[in-house]
């Protein structure tokens, strides 16, 4: 089974224990970050499969993150956490990109299953790159 990598992103390092522990159970890699910018790092040094970010947070928040995750890794699903579960923050996130949301304080099953539905999204945008790749590669011998 292949392990995936996911993000976990948010300025309350409580938050960042509770999600990894719950991930580590699915037998999922977690790395953390505080903010936007240190994301974007971990980013840039690990094959990151997921990320899953908060909205509020200091320095660079979770739309500016959200918006620059789309330029640089456009196939990386993004799930959005946010507190006040004003649905308008869920929608905005939406249309800007985002997977997929989850309310704030949120239900550890639930977030089970959105995880599961976005790395197995992944995984289908994985395959059809390779796929299209392979076939570009014979397209060329023919």
């Amino acid at each position: 089974v292949m392990t995936h990598n996911v993000l976990v992103v948010d300025d309350e390092p409580k938050l960042c224990d509770l999600l990894s522990s719950a991930l580590s159970q699915s037998g999922i890699q977690v790395f953390t970050a505080g903010n936007g910018l240190h994301a974007l790092k971990v980013l840039e040094q690990e094959d990151i499969d997921l990320v899953i970010s908060d909205w509020r947070m200091p320095g660079m928040d979770g739309p500016a993150l959200l918006a620059e995750i789309k330029v640089r890794y456009p196939q990386l699903p993004v799930i959005v956490m946010t507190a006040y579960s004003t649905v308008k923050n869920a929608v905005q996130s939406m249309r800007n990109g985002a997977y997929d949301y989850i309310a704030k304080p949120f239900d550890i099953d639930e977030l089970d299953i959105t995880v599961a539905k976005a790395l197995q999204f992944r995984d289908i945008m994985r395959d059809n790159a390779r796929m299209r790749a392979e076939l570009d590669e014979h397209a060329q011998f023919d």
